[in-house]
């Protein structure tokens, strides 16, 4: 199933570049287990100036925990360290544009994160920093952080 998913992932981000309009800015984070999770993902971005699109794939996820979300923070955030996926002091952005969604999670433990934030909830790839998967219901609930990686256009 985990193979599987992950075909379907890349096959959806290979349409996804393909039908990317010049000028179209695009970007990715690899997420590494924060406190020994076990948690990894990558994340791809798509922003066309209006609207912002998110896939991504982790595995590691416990299928039996209430739930995963993601969250973007502002440029100047940090992927590593105490500090770790925290909103930016020198680049904030709101709480709608914050959230990216929820995660759905397999048995297996492997997990896809598609979202489409658009209106006040957008926020344009060039002004985050870093990517985090939260696990809901727990404190301390950081799982996984990445930095996000603007490719040029």
């Amino acid at each position: 199933m985990k193979k599987l998913r992950t075909l379907l992932v890349v096959a959806a981000l290979a349409v996804s570049v393909s039908v990317t309009a010049a000028g179209d800015a695009t970007g990715h984070a690899r997420l590494h287990p924060i406190n020994q999770s076990g948690i990894q993902a990558r994340i791809f971005f798509v922003d066309n100036g209006s609207t912002l699109w998110v896939l991504g794939v982790a595995e590691g996820l416990d299928p039996t925990a209430v739930g995963y979300v993601s969250l973007v923070y502002g440029d100047g955030a940090f992927p590593g360290g105490p500090n770790a996926c925290e909103p930016s002091a020198t680049n904030p952005i709101s709480g709608l544009q914050m959230f990216v969604g929820a995660w759905t999670v397999d048995p297996d433990g492997s997990g896809v994160l598609t979202a489409k934030k658009t209106g006040a909830s957008y926020v344009p790839v060039g002004n985050t920093g870093t990517v985090s998967i939260r696990q809901r219901g727990v404190s301390n609930n950081l799982r996984a952080c990445g930095e996000v990686a603007v490719n040029p256009e």
